[in-house]
């Protein structure tokens, strides 16, 4: 991770890169026998690249640090995970994702396709089989629908698969997700959201 502050050292901005990612950052000094790296601000929209500047600007309330810490180490663990090529079923992808919308959403921002691939390491064609999980388990227990949060990057609207609310209800949607406290709820994990799948299986479907 590296993050750029300002004098006051508030967070400038901060991202997440892979290890593999980092040779192209680097620059090898024989005067120090190390590598230093440069990180401009335009490294952000770089290939593999997880923007995590808003979320490192922290929780808006000092009370929601507990669980804040909690989610975020579930994008971490996981993401690690994926990076050690230990593949994860959906609904442990889910729960990885559950967490990154958590968090997004504490700081009231939608993510698009593209971000929550980058963050996760998923890949973008397939993330609506994996928001499935997330969907039917907000469905089942009537909670606001987390899953709005993730929109295509031209028409700032969930993808089709999403149906939790009409074109017109987006903006409701959402701002009843950026008002429920999901770091208080918790993460459902992997089995609740396999469970709710079978119960109310959402993929494109009413």
């Amino acid at each position: 991770m590296a993050v750029v502050f300002d004098r006051d050292w508030n967070v400038s901005y901060g991202a997440r890169i892979l290890h593999k990612d980092l040779a192209a950052l680097c620059t090898y000094r024989p005067r120090v026998n190390g590598h230093q790296m440069r990180f401009p601000r335009s490294v952000l929209e770089s290939p593999g690249v997880a923007d995590l500047t808003q979320l490192l600007n922290g929780p808006s309330k000092l009370e929601d640090m507990p669980q804040l810490n909690a989610q975020l180490g579930e994008v971490t663990a996981q993401a690690a995970m994926a990076r050690k090529g230990i593949r994860m079923n959906k609904f442990q992808h889910a729960s990885q994702i559950w967490a990154l919308l958590a968090v997004a959403a504490t700081h009231r921002q939608s993510l698009t396709y593209s971000q929550v691939a980058r963050a996760t390491g998923a890949f973008t064609g397939g993330l609506g089989m994996l928001l499935e999980p997330i969907q039917s388990y907000c469905r089942l227990r009537a909670l606001p629908p987390l899953t709005v949060l993730v929109v295509q990057q031209e028409s700032g609207l969930p993808g089709s698969g999403f149906i939790g609310a009409t074109a017109e209800e987006i903006g409701g949607a959402q701002a009843a997700v950026f008002k429920f406290d999901w770091l208080e709820h918790g993460n459902p994990g992997p089995v609740a959201f396999e469970e709710a799948v079978k119960q109310l299986p959402t993929n494109g479907k009413p």
